[in-house]
């Protein structure tokens, strides 16, 4: 039986760390989970009530965390990290309480489709908005048709 070359094998090295250098590092990192950082609150406040970066996670995000746009890649990592970021419950609830404060709530969203249904000109942006702002709310419920080969034909929405 032949002895594997020494090429293949793996060589593996273990830093040593204590404990008390991991929580160094990841000092200021990780956040309590009833608080935002600061830089966590600026984001959730220029996404969800700046007029320039208002649902503009990478805009706000750069903005936010002082991103060097100077740095090869700095949007795409700006990319991730603002998706991260949105994707995190406390997050998404700041952003929510920010919103409804600012006015954006079911009340404003009836009347402004209220508004759009009796105007006679094409407002079809403010209405997929305001289908989206439904969909998010969770005030609509998706419908699809099937025929009997099990083909989509019809996408409905349907206001709770």
């Amino acid at each position: 039986m032949k002895k594997p070359s020494k090429k293949y094998k793996k060589r593996t090295t273990v830093k040593k760390e204590t404990a008390e250098q991991v929580k160094e590092e990841v000092e200021g990192v990780i956040e309590p989970d009833d608080r935002l950082l600061p830089q966590m609150k600026m984001f959730c406040e220029l996404y969800a009530t700046d007029r320039e970066f208002f649902g503009n996670g990478v805009e706000s995000y750069i903005e936010a965390y002082d991103v060097d746009t100077s740095k090869k890649g700095y949007y795409k990592t700006a990319c991730v990290c603002a998706s991260k970021l949105l994707s995190k419950a406390k997050i998404y609830n700041y952003i929510n309480k920010l919103l409804e404060e600012g006015g954006l709530n079911n009340t404003f969203v009836d009347k402004q489709l209220l508004f759009v249904i009796s105007q006679h000109k094409e407002l079809s942006s403010k209405v997929k908005a305001i289908q989206e702002y439904n969909k998010l709310k969770q005030r609509i419920t998706e419908k699809i048709d099937v025929d009997d080969k099990l083909t989509i034909t019809v996408k409905h929405y349907q206001v709770k």
